[in-house]
């Protein structure tokens, strides 16, 4: 069976980043504590990233005044992407053209692949 060469697996990453149709940008939030040992995190706004997003289940509650949505999603980032941490938080700033703000926390480590998958 024949290997890829390097620059036909980087074509495939190219292409596979180029079918993404959202842009997110990545909420760094760096830990440190405080004088009296209380966690504090200090939140950093990367650059937009192209992904890829998939909508999974959720369910929303109703109170007095609101809805509160809780919904999963599956976020695909290039390869390329700086190391994610599970303290960290993604923004869909942008879903097949329409302008978002969805944020979502990770709670699970990303899993590398073809593309950095989050659940």
């Amino acid at each position: 069976m024949a290997v890829f060469t390097v620059n036909e697996l980087d074509d495939f990453r190219t292409a596979h980043v180029d079918s993404f149709q959202s842009v997110c940008t990545i909420n760094r939030n760096a830990v440190s504590t405080d004088s009296y040992g209380d966690i504090v995190l200090t939140p950093t706004t990367t650059t937009s990233v192209a992904c890829g997003f998939t909508l999974e289940k959720g369910s929303f509650t109703e109170k007095e005044s609101n809805l509160s949505f809780e919904f999963d999603g599956i976020i695909r980032l290039p390869v390329t992407t700086p190391t994610i941490g599970l303290n960290d938080t993604i923004t869909i700033t942008s879903h097949l053209g329409n302008t978002k703000n969805d944020t979502f926390r990770i709670v699970s480590v990303p899993q590398l692949g073809n593309a950095l998958t989050i659940y």
